[in-house]
């Protein structure tokens, strides 16, 4: 029995020593393709080694060649010697002083409000409203109990304002924009007449709010007050003072700009600043910023 098993285990060791020389022989065959591999791979990047070298090589010489050929062609010229520039205008206002054009005495916020609401504007108002009442009246069948019954004028001198009124217009029929285009025009002249702009001044649109019935209300989403009256606006830019401004009633607005051969919005551009020049006849070198929608070669 004990040779039996002697036997045995020197069976079995044989099969395994012959199972190592084969896995030897197999890590062999496998690390000479590894060594072949890597020797094409070293060979393929020589290769590439050289050709990157070479075109290096190739862009160093050809540098080389351009700071030749500048070092010949070292002479420079001046090219804008005969150019000619043209002199800056200087900024003037002639002789006002620029700021506010107020009396000394003029303190509180009411003496203030009365530079532009003066007592011709306000008298005027009045006599508008009473020419609006009397034709509300004599329109229509008032009852006794409207409050159109009981109306009267405010004062003896206002409705002798308003007679005057009604006698020059010899009850031609007027239009919304000509009940309001005086008012506008007063407050425009009295604008430019108490304030004086700073060299920098800004043309922009600007909305109005007002959401009551009138043909001329414009509407726009991209405003902070979407509904009201477009005003185009000349404004000193360093008080925000609003100097002159321009109402927008449609068609009849545009078709009374000045220089009708060019873009409405270049017209209204110089429109307003033509009214800087009505008032300041001497006003010369003035900054005008504008956005996109006016800037052009036109007004450059």
């Amino acid at each position: 029995m004990a040779r039996r098993q002697s036997r045995r285990t020197t069976v079995h060791d044989n099969e395994f020593e012959s199972d190592d020389n084969d896995c030897l022989e197999d890590i062999e065959r496998q690390f000479r393709r590894m060594c072949a591999s890597e020797i094409e791979s070293d060979e393929d990047s020589e290769d590439m080694v050289t050709f990157r070298q070479r075109r290096r090589i190739n862009r160093i010489s050809d540098t080389s060649e351009s700071d030749n050929e500048t070092d010949q062609n070292s002479d420079w010229q001046n090219v804008t010697e005969n150019d000619t520039y043209s002199s800056s205008i200087e900024f003037s206002t002639g002789d006002k002083v620029q700021g506010p054009q107020v009396p000394s005495n003029c303190i509180t916020p009411l003496q203030f409000f009365s530079l532009f609401f003066t007592n011709e504007l306000v008298s005027k108002i009045a006599t508008e409203t009473n020419l609006y009442a009397r034709k509300i009246i004599n329109s229509r069948e008032v009852s006794v109990h409207s409050l159109w019954y009981n109306w009267y004028d405010v004062t003896v001198n206002e409705l002798r304002a308003f007679l005057e009124t009604t006698r020059q217009t010899d009850d031609k029929e007027r239009t919304s924009v000509d009940k309001v285009a005086y008012f506008l025009s007063y407050l425009d002249e009295k604008f430019r007449h108490h304030f004086v702009p700073a060299q920098n001044i800004s043309v922009d649109e600007s909305i109005v709010g007002f959401k009551g019935r009138i043909s001329f209300k414009m509407y726009n989403a991209k405003k902070p007050n979407k509904w009201g009256l477009r005003l185009y606006a000349l404004v000193d830019s360093s008080s925000g003072y609003l100097y002159t401004f321009l109402p927008y009633f449609g068609k009849q607005t545009t078709d009374a700009l000045i220089h009708p051969d060019l873009p409405v919005t270049s017209r209204i551009v110089l429109h307003l600043y033509n009214n800087l020049q009505q008032s300041i006849p001497e006003a010369t070198g003035y900054h005008i910023f504008t956005d996109r929608l006016y800037t052009s070669i036109i007004l450059g």
